[in-house]
């Protein structure tokens, strides 16, 4: 069989020799693997494009995972890639207002796919893209649950900007405004790259907390996974919880808001499990995986190192911990 994201090796069994053959709302599974490969939003944020060249070598490295006792793969389906491309194409040389009425389409699209994942009964793990996809996931979720849900971001950003026009800096502004959010947590907030009048509004909100980077990596004034658990406990459990992690708030790591100091690759895998013992997620997000921003060498390990992050949360949900 010919397979699109899957290289096959004799003698070992890939993930994606089962993903690519199998339908993805197959009883089975558990968990849908969707790709967004667009940056349109980061775009309209003033960010460096590489996204929308990344998703597929995400897709990839999930796809040439080995499928063994650590990791039964059929609990996976593999809807493939959100169809975004003739967007991304007339997004080239728009002016940013044109970007960012142009994310409102491209908001549309993620969540039809989304409703479609979560009305089958599965988790959506939505990976690549901007952070503007935060909405549409947080929209079609609170569509689901008929009820406005939590969230919880590993971020170096709050992505809690103006409503100005969509983009990957304002998806959690836009869905407390419309209602689809109710709690919001972020963990490892950049205190130097917060602007002031969001540094008062989540000071002043009771529904809105947050653990800098700052304060365990620097001040030592508590630990990355005290700050995870205090954040959880602000959070109501009789809540679904939308799980967003942005490659940004990983140090050194290519995305489209490169950090030079951040948690490690092993940090943002133990929130990724941590967050799948909650059994709690109404979806998992990774995304800002910018592939071109760095070199070619560092390409497949940047790819790897997010498949890790998505195994993980999978993993985390099987060793349920309230």
């Amino acid at each position: 069989m010919n397979y699109k994201y899957t290289t096959s090796r004799q003698g070992e069994t890939r993930t994606g020799e089962e993903w690519e053959s199998t339908p993805w709302n197959t009883p089975e599974s558990l968990f849908v693997l969707i790709g967004a490969a667009e940056d349109i939003g980061v775009r309209a944020n003033g960010g460096r494009p590489g996204a929308a060249q990344s998703t597929e070598a995400l897709l990839s490295a999930l796809c040439t995972l080995q499928v063994n006792d650590f990791f039964p793969a059929s609990l996976v389906g593999l809807y493939g890639l959100i169809p975004l491309d003739d967007l991304q194409q007339k997004s080239l040389d728009l002016p940013i207002e044109a970007l960012r009425a142009l994310t409102e389409e491209v908001d549309q699209r993620v969540e039809k796919v989304v409703l479609e994942v979560l009305s089958a009964g599965k988790i959506p793990i939505l990976i690549g893209g901007g952070h503007n996809n935060a909405f549409p996931l947080l929209k079609s979720a609170s569509h689901h649950f008929q009820k406005p849900i939590h969230a919880i971001n590993l971020d170096a950003h709050t992505d809690l900007r103006p409503l100005e026009g969509r983009h990957s800096g304002n998806g959690f502004s836009y869905a407390l405004h419309q209602g689809y959010l109710k709690k919001y947590a972020i963990v490892g907030l950049h205190e130097s790259y917060t602007p002031q009048d969001i540094v008062r509004r989540i000071k002043e909100d009771s529904n809105i907390a947050f653990a800098t980077l700052e304060s365990w990596a620097v001040r030592g004034e508590s630990s990355f996974s005290s700050s995870i658990e205090r954040l959880l406990q602000f959070l109501e459990f009789s809540t679904p919880i939308g799980i967003e992690l942005d490659v940004d708030a990983i140090a050194h790591f290519p995305s489209s808001a490169q950090s030079y100091t951040g948690v490690t690759a092993e940090e943002a895998r133990q929130f990724a499990y941590r967050m799948g013992q909650t059994r709690q997620a109404a979806y998992f997000h990774v995304c800002e995986t910018a592939l071109p921003l760095c070199s070619t060498e560092q390409n497949l390990a940047a790819a790897k190192t997010v498949a890790s992050i998505v195994i993980d949360f999978i993993k985390g949900h099987l060793n349920p911990l309230i």
